[in-house]
């Protein structure tokens, strides 16, 4: 086999993944809003997620601040990105100080939905169904 044809199906098989990976991040990225929250709504307060160049941090910045679980009010907070599927990226949260019942800290799941466009949050430790709603914001129907 020719040695140019090697290297260009070696740099398909490379990038495919990246690709996939790409999209994810793209619908992740953007302003979001909680409709059943109306003081973290689109309209009052939405939260800015966005991605490290390299994909491997995640940041989430609102306007005015918002509860934390800490009770603290916070405008900002931040993530390592630990594992990215095609439709989840799975993150730690900075300075994480809740705990699963079996010890290791709380890792959260963004899971893309369609319909509402936006992610759904869910613990890795709640039961499957369980899980917070965001909306992208910006659409007709939550805009």
């Amino acid at each position: 086999m020719h040695w140019g044809f090697r290297l260009r199906v070696l740099l398909v098989l490379i990038l495919i993944p990246q690709i996939t990976h790409a999209d994810i991040f793209d619908r992740m990225t953007g302003s979001f809003g909680l409709p059943d929250v109306p003081s973290e709504s689109c309209a009052a307060n939405p939260v800015y997620s966005s991605f490290s160049p390299d994909r491997g941090r995640i940041r989430f910045a609102w306007v005015s601040p918002v509860p934390s679980y800490t009770g603290a009010k916070i405008t900002a907070y931040g993530g390592t990105v630990v594992r990215v599927e095609e439709d989840s990226i799975l993150m730690l949260r900075d300075a994480e100080t809740r705990l699963t019942e079996a010890g290791p800290p709380v890792l959260w799941d963004m899971r893309a939905t369609d319909d509402p466009d936006g992610y759904c949050w869910h613990r890795l430790d709640w039961d499957d169904g369980r899980c917070l709603q965001l909306v992208r914001c910006g659409t007709q129907a939550n805009s």
